[in-house]
């Protein structure tokens, strides 16, 4: 399974907004101590996984080639992979851009 960019910045946005772990004023009745300790390190464990998650989508994100029906000079911001697949009725190029964070500098490598 392939995902968008699209499809995993909305996944990103969905796991910021997570929270599963309950405060301690929202829990229905007085729990012992050790027991809440317990709880909220879990809670703790599972906000780190979450953090890290979404760097890792983060990282594949940037990782990932782009890809549209326009050239992508002036247009289309590099990012990590430095690649840009054009795609046109017929014919596909395949451009390059070593300037991360750059909409110029794209170079076309194959066609």
């Amino acid at each position: 399974m392939t995902l968008t960019t699209t499809q995993i910045s909305n996944f990103i946005n969905e796991l910021r907004t997570f929270s599963p772990v309950l405060e301690r004023s929202e829990l229905p009745f007085q729990w012992p101590e050790s027991l809440l300790q317990d709880y909220s390190a879990k809670g703790n464990l599972l906000d780190r996984l979450i953090e890290v998650n979404i760097a890792l989508l983060g990282e594949i994100e940037q990782l990932t080639p782009l890809s549209g029906n326009t050239n992508p000079e002036g247009s289309v911001t590099a990012n990590r992979s430095g690649l840009y697949l054009l795609t046109l009725p017929g014919s596909t190029a395949v451009f390059f851009n070593a300037n991360r964070g750059s909409t110029t500098g794209w170079l076309e490598i194959a066609s």
